[in-house]
């Protein structure tokens, strides 16, 4: 809004410019019709004739001036149209980049999410990962003692072979001795 008032202050002083242009211009009227009326005077006109010549002066004085300052609002003018439109440029680019922060923002939070879901995922595989270890050690366990046992039942068995052999020995010699008999 700032540039908008610089640019109506600009227009307000380019219409008082505008003004002096016109009041200059009259004067100048005024002291061409000044020096012809001295002109008509005769030698009783000649302080006025020096007058309207000074006064005609003032108003070409003042017409350049106003012309100056007329070329400078109007340089002012086109620098504030153009910080104007920099202005709007820079509010659109601006405008861009907190959407494209927010989407931004936005992407890291659901990357967050996914991050804390993979990291959930991961503590509950751990935790079955654990399970699995101690049941496998308890399987472990069972198996070492399922081999003992297997190992004390083979010895048993060994020695129900050894005895059984041992047995079938003695019935083969008691046979032989009650058959010899």
């Amino acid at each position: 809004m700032a540039g908008e008032d610089l640019s109506k202050a600009a227009a307000d002083i380019a219409g008082v410019v505008t003004l002096i242009e016109e009041i200059a211009r009259q004067t100048k009227l005024l002291s061409i019709n000044a020096g012809i009326e001295a002109a008509n005077a005769g030698q009783w006109g000649t302080g006025f004739k020096v007058l309207s010549g000074e006064i005609g002066k003032l108003a070409a004085r003042t017409t350049q001036s106003t012309t100056e300052i007329a070329a400078q609002i109007d340089a002012v003018t086109s620098l504030i149209q153009k910080s104007l439109a920099a202005n709007q440029e820079i509010s659109g680019l601006i405008s861009e980049v907190n959407e494209q922060t927010q989407n931004i923002s936005s992407s890291a939070n659901e990357q967050k999410k996914a991050t804390e879901q993979i990291a959930e995922r991961m503590r509950r595989t751990m935790t079955n990962v654990e399970v699995s270890n101690n049941n496998l050690q308890t399987v472990k366990a069972a198996s070492e003692r399922s081999a003992a046992s297997a190992e004390q039942l083979l010895a048993g068995v060994g020695e129900v072979d050894s005895a059984t052999k041992s047995m079938g020995d003695t019935i083969d010699r008691l046979s032989k001795g009650l058959r010899a008999m």
